[in-house]
């Protein structure tokens, strides 16, 4: 790597969400142009894996988010945890064209993971997590992807929170498909 010469980094995924794949790419840029370096970035994956979560337009999104029609408690919920000139992405239309095509009942399921996310903040005092995952905006990520080796902490509380016996509410790491290491 000559800092004269220019380089090429291809970085390839199986899948990815696009604003992760907008905040790399700029991170990246920036990286490289803080060591004055000529380096350009190709990202691909499998289109197909490509899911939609632009937090300035969340009718596409495939992520769980909130939906205009959600009840004014929770609404409130959420407005009042906004820093700064946040504001609460509001999906208006379902028009998720991987994750939630022809789902009917999307509204009704977010807001099922919404008030059970609520619930259990309720009994922790971590202000890091939100009903919807770990994330820095509100509602929470809302990752719809996991499997049965991961279920990260951006996916809603309820498919990763709880513990077989009453212990530490806190710190609380029992996934609804834990990798077979945890099973007992």
């Amino acid at each position: 790597f000559g800092t004269q010469s220019s380089h090429k980094i291809y970085i390839i995924t199986l899948g990815w969400f696009s604003y992760g794949e907008y905040q790399l790419n700029k991170r990246l840029e920036k990286l490289a142009k803080n060591m004055g370096r000529k380096i350009s970035f190709k990202i691909a994956c499998y289109k197909k894996y490509k899911l939609y979560n632009n937090p300035n337009d969340f009718n596409k999104a495939d992520v769980f988010t909130v939906h205009q029609n959600i009840p004014k408690n929770i609404k409130e919920y959420f407005t009042e945890r906004l820093i700064g000139n946040q504001h609460l992405p509001i999906r208006e239309r379902n028009q998720s064209e991987i994750a939630f095509k022809g789902f009917a009942y999307r509204d009704k399921f977010e807001e099922i993971l919404i008030r059970y996310g609520i619930k259990i903040l309720g009994m922790c005092n971590q202000s890091s997590l939100k009903p919807l995952g770990f994330s820095s905006f509100q509602p929470g990520f809302g990752a719809t992807v996991f499997t049965y080796r991961n279920c990260p902490n951006n996916a809603p509380l309820v498919y990763w929170w709880g513990s077989l016996t009453e212990t530490n509410t806190a710190l609380q790491w029992y996934p609804l498909l834990p990798r077979t290491t945890y099973a007992t």
